[in-house]
């Protein structure tokens, strides 16, 4: 039996000491090992570093089977996403989120948990075991790093605790978004300004107030008439300022919203060379990522524009599509630009004979009246608007159509708006109840067409009084 050297016990009793520090405390941060082990029921992949993630191969085996991504690591949780190189059944890739805690031996994860699908219908939940030996990383930048203060930062396996250069585009998360499901969002940053867009629907233009390679800051403002003007400002902005330390390809940090220093939220980000990449989990749909370049070339960043379109190309996607996903359409359906378009259609049929002909059925009805003295009465204006179904097909022989609904109010509505003047942004719920018990209020469905570089057309659908003629308008979105 060999024998172990004095110094070398002494190291290697060092180094086990320091991976036991390493998991100790519950704000400790560790370091992802370079190499791993990770079994599941059905065998064991041997997980290795490549930069950005983990590349997964079985036992004698060259051929990479399975990818991993870091969302967090730290003494007191990991989480890994997983993802096979190939559909494993009707034509879908196995999918799965790995969920633990570093085992007080350091080498090891505990409670292990994955939560995997196949599809939209195939699903469940296993254990699993994740292991490594923290003796065969003993090199610099594979091993907990402590800042001035002495205490561990979180870095990327092998890489540096600065970034030399302005990352083009950043997976950003907010909080537990990510973690829940249904959060994520891509930044694309072109010099001093980005665009950004989140998978539940938000859109943000982005500055950038500092960039050294430790320490990053940029404000968000999220235009008037998108998914967070519920949150808005006085302005019509909802707004943001994010601050954050730099380690390797991660980020991490405080976010202010509207200016509320005393509840800060929290976030973390990765550096994405290559922003949702056939094998790599993307947060956007591709209809998003069509959204975004089209936000790019408007406010002229140009690239912000090519790394879309490298998206688009990488993943086989058309440039421009007649069909969007639902999550496009229902924000598109409940922006400012489709309601400011519903106004103006509407004022133009309300004069249309048909159009008269439905405000006499409303003055029977409602005792609301138009006459020369006061036309007032019969004047149209929009509250709010969603996404409206399609139980008579309206949209069936036209491919990429979809239909949305305005709310409107009839008579002469004195109400204070903001900027944008419009009441769905400015009004509060208890505001938009009083307006809809004052006024006789009816609704109106509208087929909306995509057309290109962000081009939607908008058609009234006529009610049972019919129309003269066709009522139709454009707009841009976003």
């Amino acid at each position: 039996m060999k024998m172990l050297s004095r110094n070398t016990l002494l190291m290697t009793l060092l180094q086990l000491w320091l991976s036991s520090l390493a998991v100790a405390g519950q704000d400790s941060k560790v370091v992802p090992p370079h190499d791993m082990r990770l079994c599941i029921a059905a065998g064991c992949n041997n997980l290795t570093w490549t930069g950005d993630h983990y590349d997964g191969t079985a036992d004698g085996q060259a051929a990479i089977v399975a990818r991993y991504w870091i969302v967090t690591w730290t003494a007191n949780r990991i989480e890994l996403n997983g993802k096979t190189a190939a559909a494993v059944a009707e034509g879908y890739r196995a999918e799965g989120t790995f969920t633990g805690r570093i085992a007080p031996d350091g080498m090891s994860v505990a409670d292990g948990r994955d939560d995997w699908h196949i599809g939209p219908r195939r699903k469940g939940t296993m254990g699993f075991t994740l292991t490594w030996n923290p003796l065969t990383n003993p090199n610099p930048g594979d091993g907990p790093v402590r800042d001035a203060s002495g205490k561990n930062t979180t870095v990327n396996p092998g890489d540096t605790k600065s970034l030399n250069t302005l990352p083009s585009a950043i997976s950003e998360c907010e909080g537990d978004q990510c973690s829940k499901g249904g959060g994520g969002a891509l930044w694309l940053l072109d010099g001093m300004h980005g665009v950004a867009a989140w998978r539940y629907g938000a859109v943000a233009d982005l500055t950038l107030e500092r960039f050294d390679g430790q320490t990053i800051v940029l404000s968000r403002a999220d235009p008037p008439g998108t998914y967070s003007s519920r949150w808005a400002g006085p302005d019509g902005y909802f707004r943001a300022r994010y601050e954050g330390s730099i380690h390797g390809g991660r980020i991490e940090g405080v976010v202010y919203y509207n200016g509320d220093k005393i509840h800060p939220g929290t976030w973390y980000a990765t550096v994405a060379p290559e922003p949702c990449h056939p094998n790599v989990s993307c947060p956007l749909t591709m209809s998003q990522i069509r959204l975004l370049k089209q936000r790019s070339s408007n406010v002229h960043l140009s690239e912000a524009v090519a790394v879309c379109a490298r998206i688009l190309d990488a993943n086989g996607a058309p440039a421009e599509e007649s069909t969007l996903d639902s999550t496009v359409s229902s924000t598109i359906c409940k922006s400012t630009q489709i309601r400011v378009a519903m106004q103006g259609v509407e004022d133009d049929q309300v004069r249309d004979p048909g159009g008269q002909l439905l405000g006499f059925l409303v003055c029977g009805m409602t005792g609301v009246c138009g006459d020369a003295q006061h036309p007032e009465n019969m004047k149209p204006t929009i509250l709010a608007s969603r996404p409206a179904s399609d139980g008579a097909g309206y949209t069936t022989n036209d491919p990429g159509s979809f239909l949305c609904q305005g709310l409107f109010s009839r008579g002469d509505v004195h109400l204070k708006v903001g900027k944008d003047g419009d009441l769905a942004s400015d009004l509060t719920k208890e505001e938009m109840d009083k307006v809809l018990q004052m006024f006789p209020n009816f609704e109106e469905n509208f087929k909306v067409r995509p057309l290109q570089r962000g081009r939607f057309q908008l058609v009234l659908i006529p009610g049972v009084a019919g129309l003269t003629q066709p009522y139709s308008t454009e707009f841009t979105f976003p």
